[in-house]
């Protein structure tokens, strides 16, 4: 699969997940897809990094980013140390560009959400009622899910 087929999909996803909550109208579930897109996905090294110095761990952030969500680090909490990029610029390339690029690692730390103080974070909500036609509906659309393979292996 080409890297162009595989954005397309991606948008595509995308587009139709984005039209699917603009009819369910789900501000809930908006503000906590929101509120995840500000959580890094880090690497496995960093993973495990964070899992051997706080195994009980859920939701880490940086401090700057707890203050952008509202929350605060309680004075006194000990950091979870991971390691960090530093990027740099590349001399001018041919083509008279600056490439940016990995030039080193640093230490940096984050924090659990239990390390933290402030505004909730929201909560998925809980699905009830019953669902009528919309059962069909779903039904149909797994019918014709995309499958895809498996990259890799």
């Amino acid at each position: 699969m080409t890297a162009d087929a595989l954005k397309k999909i991606t948008t595509d996803a995308l587009d139709t997940l984005a039209a699917l909550l603009d009819e369910g109208h789900s501000d809930q579930l908006t503000a906590l897809l929101k509120t995840m897109a500000r959580f890094h996905k880090y690497s496995w090294h960093n993973v495990c990094l964070i899992a051997s110095q706080c195994p009980t761990a859920t939701r880490v952030a940086g401090f700057q980013a707890w203050r952008t969500m509202g929350r605060f680090v309680r004075k006194g909490e000990k950091g979870i140390a991971i390691m960090a990029p530093i990027i740099g610029r590349r001399e001018a390339e041919p083509d008279g560009t600056n490439a940016r690029t990995v030039v080193g690692f640093r230490a940096a730390y984050v924090f659990d959400v239990e390390q933290t103080d402030g505004d909730p974070l929201p909560e998925p909500g809980e699905a009830s009622g019953d669902p009528g036609a919309k059962t069909a509906a779903l039904k149909k659309r797994d019918s014709g899910a995309r499958h895809f393979p498996r990259i890799g292996r």
